[in-house]
C-alpha cells in the first residue's frame, strides 16, 4: 500500500484510471473476476454512503487482467465534484482465489480542479 497524490482531475471530465496489481514480490497475476473500489470523500471517516464518488467494478477476465492490469472508467457525472482537495483510496478484493481478501492498493489526496468550459455539446 502506498500514499500517492493522484494527478488532478478536472471537474466534469471523463477519466480512465490505469491500475496494475502485483504481489509483494512484484509478480503480476490473474485478477479477472476480482473487485476494485475507488472512493473519494471529504473526510476519510465518513461512512461510504456519504462519499462524493464511489465506483466499484468486477474486473473483466481478458488478456490484460491475466497480467494484473485493468482500467476503471470515471464518467463526467462521476467527476462532477466541487473543486477542492479530497481523500481517496483504491481497494482490491480478491474473489477468484476464494480468499475474499481486501487490500488497499493506494490512498492519499486528490485535487478536483474547476473546469473552464461549460459546454456539453
Amino acid at each position: 500500500m502506498s500514499e500517492i497524490q493522484l494527478e488532478s482531475i478536472i471537474r466534469g471530465d471523463d477519466v480512465i484510471l490505469h491500475i496494475s496489481i502485483v504481489d509483494p514480490n512484484g509478480v503480476a497475476g490473474e485478477i479477472g473476476g476480482d473487485k476494485i473500489w475507488f472512493t473519494i470523500k471529504t473526510d476519510p471517516l465518513d461512512a461510504d454512503p456519504l462519499a462524493l464518488l464511489q465506483r466499484e467494478m468486477i474486473i473483466p477476465t481478458d488478456a490484460e487482467s491475466a497480467q494484473g492490469i485493468t482500467r476503471l472508467q470515471l464518467t463526467s457525472v462521476d467527476t462532477d465534484i466541487v473543486a477542492g482537495y479530497y481523500h481517496y483510496d483504491l481497494q482490491w478484493q480478491r474473489l477468484v482465489s476464494g480468499a475474499s481478501e481486501i487490500t488497499t492498493l493506494q490512498y492519499g489526496r486528490v485535487r478536483i480542479i474547476q473546469h473552464v468550459t461549460h459546454a456539453t455539446e
